[in-house]
């Protein structure tokens, strides 16, 4: 039967059969047999059988055929059958892989959306308190623990303290002070970097038996604390959410080291705003205390010249003279030094002005310039005037714009050596006004010009007119020109050193304001 041959048997009295399998037929009344086997594959499958119970008979050839023909196509149905089974195990095996795939994946992508929504917390706030708890709270809803702690560390008192916890039951740990040097096998794996899984043997009173997962809390720095989820002591955590709580305790270390610095840069600013309005509250105290006697020794100047003249004293006496004019000339200069400290003192305390006014330059500022022709023709100066006969209207705070321009022009005149040149030009860029004041000079280095809007900076030897100054009148041009919100440059080259000043201009929807 295995190498598919057929049998007929006409009849089994006669055939030489066994006796037990004659006798078995017996039992059916069988007394001629035909059988063909079904082989499927390599594999002898089962037989099929014919039998005649009336009498012997003799089994023709195409009854022999057809039963072998039959025995095939039932082999044939039975591999298809076979093949069918095994599709529909491997459909099932397929099915039961993708289902546990698309769940991994979902896993994954779950944990990953908890790590972003932390990741973004830390990055958006610096509210370590608000951060931390929002943590702890989520990570432990993500990986369904029954709770999560966040404890920091105090390494020179080598304790542990639970600051931030979670749970759906109870958060009864908040709070609790932990000596590191009771717990040596916990702490040190912590302290030098290591994750730490554990199952105790004792019972909590609240949870009962537990298992922990804890990672580090650590920055460049050192440790900062751990971060803890404890769950029941059969639950095990996948390699996924150890790494997301790795991940998240990297995050929670960012947070703190964020928010420390934060708290630093913040004291640190209150600090200099103290010593600020310190130093404005001594300027203003000191430039008003000062102002009084100046006052005084000017009047008083004032009076001994007036004697002096009536005594006719001035006219015999030249050295008289000379000293009353360096009485007014000193007292003006530090009456100059005391108003300028009040202003700079003044023009940070003040806030922004509403009220601006508007200004025709080509108007205005002639009238400015003439206010100089008589030390321009005194220095023996060329001053030349470029203005166009369009340009917009400015919309500015005109006291403070004039100031800048008059301590320009007075350094102008006060550095450009005799037979120099003094040259303001003016044009229309950049959505505003450029006003460019050139004087002849030595040239600057660039140092010097980095320097020339320094506080109290002065550049030695540059002053042919001897006029002196307080060294504050560019510093309060480059605070004058941040409120106006134009931007003040300085450049020196071919014996020429440039200011360039730019202030915007007035917007179209009050363009057609009167002047």
């Amino acid at each position: 039967y295995r190498q598919g041959a057929t049998q007929a048997i006409a009849d089994v009295h006669q055939a030489g059969l066994a006796q037990c399998y004659v006798e078995l037929l017996d039992q059916f009344q069988v007394k001629a047999n035909l059988v063909a086997p079904i082989i499927s594959g390599d594999r002898l499958w089962g037989l099929m059988v014919a039998q005649h119970c009336t009498a012997p008979r003799h089994w023709e050839a195409w009854e022999v055929s057809l039963m072998t023909q039959l025995a095939t196509q039932v082999a044939i149905a039975i591999q298809q059958a076979g093949l069918y089974r095994q599709l529909q195990n491997l459909n099932s095996n397929l099915d039961s892989q993708v289902q546990d795939r698309t769940q991994a994946l979902q896993r994954s992508l779950n944990l990953e959306a908890i790590l972003q929504r932390i990741t973004d917390r830390v990055r958006d706030s610096l509210n370590e308190h608000s951060i931390l708890q929002s943590t702890v709270q989520e990570v432990t809803q993500g990986l369904n623990a029954l709770g999560g702690r966040i404890s920091l560390y105090d390494l020179p008192a080598h304790q542990s303290r639970i600051y931030y916890e979670y749970s759906e039951l109870s958060c009864a740990y908040v709070g609790r002070t932990i000596s590191m040097e009771d717990a040596p096998g916990l702490y040190q794996p912590l302290l030098e970097r290591q994750a730490v899984y554990y199952c105790p043997c004792c019972l909590d009173p609240v949870w009962g038996k537990q298992s922990f997962l804890i990672y580090p809390i650590f920055d460049d720095q050192g440790p900062l604390g751990d971060l803890c989820l404890f769950d029941h002591c059969d639950r095990l955590f996948s390699i996924q959410e150890h790494r997301l709580v790795q991940q998240v305790a990297s995050q929670c270390a960012i947070a703190l080291r964020q928010s420390r610095l934060y708290r630093a840069a913040q004291q640190q600013v209150d600090q200099l705003e103290r010593l600020n309005h310190l130093k404005d509250e001594f300027l203003s105290t000191i430039s008003h205390e000062l102002r009084t006697p100046i006052a005084n020794i000017r009047m008083a100047t004032q009076v001994i010249e007036i004697v002096l003249k009536q005594l006719g004293l001035l006219d015999t006496h030249e050295h008289l003279a000379r000293y009353l004019s360096i009485l007014h000339e000193e007292g003006q200069r530090e009456l100059d030094l005391i108003n300028d400290l009040l202003n700079l003192s003044q023009l940070e305390a003040e806030e922004q002005s509403d009220t601006l006014d508007l200004l025709d330059l080509k108007q205005w500022l002639p009238h400015l310039v003439d206010s100089f022709s008589d030390r321009i023709q005194q220095h023996h100066h060329l001053l030349l005037l470029d203005l166009p006969d369009e340009l917009p209207i400015l919309q500015i705070e005109s006291l403070y714009f004039e100031r800048v321009l008059l301590e320009l022009m007075n350094n102008a005149c006060k550095y450009t050596p005799a037979e120099g040149m003094i040259q303001l030009v003016v044009r229309a860029k950049r959505q505003g006004i450029e006003l460019q004041l050139s004087n002849t000079c030595l040239d600057l280095t660039p140092d010097e010009c980095e320097h020339m809007f320094d506080t109290f900076y002065r550049i030695p030897n540059r002053d042919p007119w001897k006029h002196g100054g307080t060294g504050l009148g560019l510093a309060l041009v480059k605070k004058l020109m941040a409120r106006l919100e134009g931007t003040i440059q300085v450049s020196s080259q071919d014996n020429q050193v440039t200011f360039t000043v730019w202030v915007p201009i007035l917007d179209e929807d009050s363009a057609s304001l009167d002047v």
